[in-house]
């Protein structure tokens, strides 16, 4: 990767577009080649980015979240605005980070329109409506507190413990400054809902726990005939 690539990159938050790459002098077919060899991957349509040995030292997981990051970057940046990033990818740009999260996909809430998923990007609607983002980075994001509550529904039961619990103890990295309501001098308190989360986890678990003791119960067999004043009775 030429200088001219390597700032490119670096002003996009570690990824480069195939326009990036022409303007720096690269051809189609030299794109193709460094794919090939593995030198540089395609994390998205049209977007790429560089391995380096530091990445290839990493763990298969932390790859995995590097290059969702660098995907996340490209796919807000190729919506143009209609959308913020939110649910897991969220989490990643606020710092948390939880092995067991699904990275296949991106995931975005839409602003403006309506948009289509596929097997690289998933579009949700607004539902309720995105009134606070978080920027950071040139990337806007749902709040840290909403993009937990939206991982923790789209998820397994033990992600979602996982996830809770990694949010309550590590905390979330600074979100930067809110792009729509609060003052960005006073980052908002994310205690409150963390505190609020873990709560929620703890009644479900109760729930769970008192189900399984009904059905336990309940698939139990009735008492057989008993003695009593000296016939049998049904119980």
């Amino acid at each position: 990767m030429n200088l001219k690539l390597e700032v490119a990159a670096a002003g996009r938050g570690g990824w480069f577009s195939r326009r990036d790459a022409i303007v720096a002098g690269y051809s189609d077919a030299d794109l193709r080649r460094h794919v090939a060899s593995g030198r540089w991957v395609r994390i998205t349509r049209g977007a790429y980015a560089e391995r380096g040995p530091v990445v290839e030292a990493m763990p298969p997981w932390e790859q995995g979240v590097w290059r969702h990051l660098r995907a996340a970057r490209a796919v807000y940046h190729r919506l143009n605005g209609r959308a913020v990033v939110s649910h897991q990818s969220a989490l990643l740009l606020h710092g948390v980070r939880v092995s067991e999260l699904d990275l296949r996909r991106v995931h975005v809430t839409r602003l403006l329109g309506t948009g289509r998923s596929d097997r690289a990007v998933c579009q949700h609607a607004a539902r309720p409506s995105v009134d606070v983002v978080c920027e950071m980075d040139g990337v806007r994001a749902t709040h840290a507190a909403r993009a937990v509550v939206e991982t923790v529904r789209a998820t397994s039961y033990p992600v979602a413990v996982s996830v809770v619990a990694t949010s309550s103890h590590d905390g979330f990295r600074s979100a930067g400054s809110p792009a729509a309501g609060g003052d960005p001098r006073r980052p908002r308190r994310t205690h409150r809902p963390r505190r609020l989360l873990v709560r929620a986890v703890r009644r479900d678990r109760r729930v769970r726990r008192s189900r399984q003791v009904r059905r336990r119960r309940s698939s139990t067999p009735s008492a057989g005939p008993s003695l009593g004043r000296g016939r049998w009775r049904v119980m």
